[in-house]
């Protein structure tokens, strides 16, 4: 828990906002909400500082999947580097996990791309998130060369 003093402002695109706690900073730009060129200020700062300086960067939610695909597992504040030195680290010297989990990425990225279409379309998608992995898998199977043709 973080104490009232280390709560942060942002600053981005002539808008102010804040107070928030610094887990909630770190979300936003893990989350798009604000972005690397945000500036944030907080109570023993002499003036707004990059973000990047004041805050580390948190995991992004691919990175944390990748990792509990490889069986690796994660934390909450996992830092953006440290998930990256923890992909690298296992995909290194290993071919058979740099190929699944080149595969896996064809698939999330299906799967973010038919989610997408059900939440533009704001129309329900008839299986769960969870459920689309195993559909798409069956198509991947079914004829790899188009399915990896379409990306």
């Amino acid at each position: 828990m973080h104490s009232k003093a280390h709560y942060c402002f942002i600053f981005e695109n002539g808008e102010q906002k804040g107070p928030f706690p610094p887990g909630k900073v770190q979300r936003m730009l893990r989350d798009g909400e604000i972005t690397d060129a945000a500036l944030v200020w907080r109570e023993g700062l002499t003036d707004w500082q990059p973000i990047g300086s004041v805050l580390p960067r948190l995991a992004t939610i691919r990175q944390k999947e990748y990792l509990k695909f490889l069986s690796h597992p994660t934390t909450r504040d996992m830092t953006f580097e440290e998930a990256q030195s923890q992909l690298d680290a296992l995909v290194r010297d290993n071919p058979a996990k740099k190929l699944a989990l080149d595969r896996w990425d064809v698939i999330a990225q299906k799967r973010d791309e038919v989610l997408g279409y059900f939440r533009r379309s704001e129309t329900k998608c008839p299986v769960s998130d969870f459920d689309v992995i195993p559909v798409l898998e069956k198509i991947q199977e079914s004829n790899p060369i188009r399915f990896h043709a379409a990306i």
